[in-house]
């Protein structure tokens, strides 16, 4: 019953929130013994590359899904995925949509150009300037700590920050923050 409704919510979703994914073609697929199956797919669509990391994540998460990747990492439309016999191609399809729709609002003007999405949080990277001393970066750290909505933070000894976030957080947030303590940041365009 949960994976009927599971489908019926998807399919509708999809259907209703223009899906990333519009079509997919099996490359090949094996089922095996103990009732599971694995099949290699060509995805037709857009799957921006910092999503990868979460969808793989949230794919994962499903109790019926035993193993989920990209496995040609210059194509991110090729895909696999084990799991039981009873998914079919259009749940699996329903989930990716479902899981990148969530991230459609999130552009440049939103979140700076190399976040990384996860299911419930994201991650940046980015330059810190202005740092004098690690005093400075010690107290700075504890008190970004204090923030609602940051989940962690470091900045190693080349001044890079790694900022662990909850999703509504935006970059005009983490830079008035980081100005309230002094310091400007400056974005790393790849990590």
């Amino acid at each position: 019953m949960k994976k009927t409704f599971t489908i019926i919510i998807c399919l509708f979703t999809a259907v209703l929130l223009e899906a990333q994914i519009t079509s997919s073609e099996i490359i090949s697929k094996k089922t095996y013994e103990n009732k599971t199956q694995t099949t290699y797919l060509k995805l037709s669509g857009h799957i921006s590359s910092n999503l990868i990391e979460g969808l793989t994540e949230h794919m994962e998460s499903q109790p019926y899904i035993q193993k989920f990747s990209f496995y040609d990492q210059s194509n991110h439309n090729n895909c696999m995925f084990t799991a039981d016999i009873s998914i079919t191609l259009p749940t699996i399809i329903c989930l990716i949509n479902e899981f990148l729709f969530q991230f459609d609002i999130s552009t440049d003007s939103i979140d700076f150009q190399n976040t990384v999405y996860f299911e419930n949080y994201k991650v940046v990277k980015f330059y810190v300037n202005n740092i004098e001393s690690d005093k400075q970066k010690t107290e700075t750290l504890s008190s970004l700590l204090k923030h609602e909505g940051i989940i962690s933070v470091e900045i190693n000894p080349d001044n890079i920050c790694k900022l662990t976030i909850s999703k509504d957080i935006t970059k005009e947030y983490i830079q008035k923050t980081f100005e309230t303590h002094k310091l400007k940041i400056r974005v790393i365009q790849k990590h």
